[in-house]
């Protein structure tokens, strides 16, 4: 796993995800604040509505914390990705 940081305002950066020969590029955001419209969510692996998957972090966690999420949202990532691609 190799995270790329991003310059971006929400994108803190990619991690990327070897599944067999394929590498995808997985973006690490940070949480939205939740709002009216916008419900709380957690730290992990997000599915998007098209399929497109995202590592949520929360920007204010220590780092050791920030550092497991990616991790664990990271191996799930491999798990949901190989089972799209290689099945």
């Amino acid at each position: 796993m190799r995270v790329a940081s991003q310059s971006t305002s929400q994108v803190l950066g990619y991690v990327e995800v070897n599944v067999a020969s394929r590498v995808f590029k997985v973006p690490v955001q940070a949480l939205p604040e939740p709002g009216a419209e916008q419900p709380a969510m957690k730290p992990g692996l997000f599915p998007g509505p098209e399929g497109e998957l995202a590592i949520l972090v929360d920007r204010d966690a220590p780092h050791g914390e920030m550092q497991a999420t990616i991790e664990q949202a990271a191996a799930e990532a491999a798990r949901v990705l190989g089972r799209k691609f290689l099945n």
